[in-house]
């Protein structure tokens, strides 16, 4: 299943709960931005979660997290305003225990990189000569920053 990757901005931390690692991500989309929270729920037994966050959410972020090394003050608001500027690329590739790395591909758009994606699952599943089962981690998307 594609999920959209993610760059880290910050590691963070609840405040009433500052052993739970968190990471303030953003989410570059066709549509622009995206601003979530990621990291394990301990409501789902510490599954890998993303809680994507509303601008009123991200302005008001530092009440609610705080970063993870208390020597560092992070404003979250002021990093998503920074990273709202910046373009991506979404890269796309198949990984084989025999092979290593192959079929590298980089898209400029998200649906680009979701439909490569879906083909080379699609082609992993249907070849005959793989003598063991296509895990989700045999293909892999990953999302760049490129200069402005």
């Amino acid at each position: 299943m594609f999920t959209e990757p993610s760059i880290t901005l910050a590691r963070v931390c609840p405040v009433d709960d500052p052993s739970l690692p968190l990471s303030f991500v953003v989410v570059p989309t066709d549509r622009g931005n995206q601003f979530a929270l990621e990291g394990p729920d301990p409501a789902k037994q510490h599954a890998w979660t993303r809680r994507p966050l509303t601008r009123e959410q991200i302005k008001s972020a530092n009440t609610f997290v705080s970063a993870r090394n208390p020597k560092v003050d992070v404003d979250l608001f002021t990093l998503s305003l920074f990273a709202e500027t910046w373009r991506f690329v979404w890269a796309v590739a198949c990984h084989d225990k025999d092979k290593g790395t192959s079929d590298y591909s980089h898209h400029a758009t998200l649906e680009s990189a979701r439909r490569r994606f879906e083909k080379l699952a699609s082609s992993m599943r249907r070849d005959t000569s793989r003598t063991w089962p296509v895990q989700v981690s045999d293909v892999f998307a990953s999302v760049h920053r490129v200069a402005n």
